[in-house]
């Protein structure tokens, strides 16, 4: 705005155009400035949002779960219809996967960790917090209503997503003497079986190291935040 005063002001060509071209040259400079800044400052705020280790998932969609209700899906293939008056934590070797509904919103809470015992990430009541320790978490990305975290091997360690009633959730879950579990679609589904379950002896190889989960989003993050791979269904 100093500038514009100056520029139509000091300069005698300009200061003694009428009124209606003073305000035309200020709106086409303003608009040829926005321009010109949008795309660096778009670019430098998707990269600081790509880089935080914190976040809320916030619903956007509903699952249609029926009163009284809410519903768990693992993969998007198993769905589990089960009472919200149910509060009582799921054990996933030591760790809780806890869903509750409280107001009309609903909250989950987890925690996932690596062979190791580190933790990778940590959800409480949809917030969530990644590490940022590169060998441990090597990248994720989120949108709204989605989350995606990869372990240090670049695997997906954690893949949620939160609906008004309900989540769609697979992961690995190890305890600290490295026996683990992993709980994925299966790449070829049938009536009975469209969920795989692996279950990982302490400190050995992954069973069926074919049938890792499948990212959703694109990565690096830096470079592709909020960018789906897929579509979720």
């Amino acid at each position: 705005m100093f500038g514009l005063h100056l520029l139509l002001t000091s300069i005698p060509l300009i200061s003694g155009f009428p009124i209606f071209i003073k305000g035309a040259v200020s709106v086409g400079l303003t608009a040829f400035l926005v321009a010109g800044a949008y795309s660096p400052v778009r670019k430098t705020w998707r990269e600081e949002q790509a880089v935080k280790f914190d976040g809320d998932l916030i619903a956007t969609s509903e699952l249609h779960a029926p009163a009284g209700y809410y519903i768990m899906e693992w993969g998007t293939k198993v769905s589990f219809k089960i009472p919200i008056t149910l509060t009582t934590p799921i054990t996933i070797l030591g760790d809780k996967l806890t869903c509750v509904m409280s107001n009309d919103e609903f909250n989950v809470t987890t925690q996932v960790r690596d062979r190791q015992g580190n933790l990778i990430v940590e959800v409480r009541d949809n917030h969530w917090h990644v590490s940022n320790v590169q060998n441990v978490s090597w990248d994720k990305n989120y949108s709204k209503d989605s989350l995606e975290v990869l372990d240090g091997r670049g695997r997906v360690i954690l893949q949620l997503r939160v609906f008004t009633d309900g989540l769609l959730i697979q992961g690995e879950w190890y305890n600290q003497d490295g026996q683990g579990i992993r709980i994925v679609q299966s790449p070829n589904p049938t009536a009975n079986s469209a969920a795989s379950m692996d279950i990982f002896p302490p400190q050995g190889n992954p069973l069926r190291d074919t049938e890792l989960i499948r990212p959703i989003f694109k990565y690096p993050s830096r470079r592709h935040w909020g960018e789906l791979a897929t579509t979720p269904q």
